[in-house]
């Protein structure tokens, strides 16, 4: 659980924000207390985050007018680590 102060700089931070512009409506600061953030983060565990990711990302697209035909879609990753030497540096890559 978060010290009582860092739940604290998240209602200042909201605070200091547009509210409508955006969440669609004015909201008090305070209604971010740690209950709600609490049961927020508790219903994005729950939805998957990477479903969530999906279903927001594509919101976006329709909302935006995005075009997606040469859109890709990978959110993986890959870690490369390698130790440089002079002679990697005059070889061309092996891909």
């Amino acid at each position: 659980m978060l010290p009582l102060l860092r739940y604290f700089k998240i209602v200042q931070f909201i605070a200091e924000q547009d509210t409508e512009l955006l969440f669609g409506m004015e909201v008090d600061s305070h209604s971010f207390n740690d209950d709600a953030l609490g049961n927020a983060l508790d219903r994005i565990h729950k939805k998957d985050t990477h479903k969530l990711f999906t279903e927001v990302s594509l919101k976006a697209t329709q909302v935006f007018g995005l075009d997606l035909t040469s859109c890709n879609f990978d959110t993986t990753s890959v870690n490369v680590w390698a130790t440089m030497t002079r002679a990697n540096l005059t070889q061309r890559p092996h891909i």
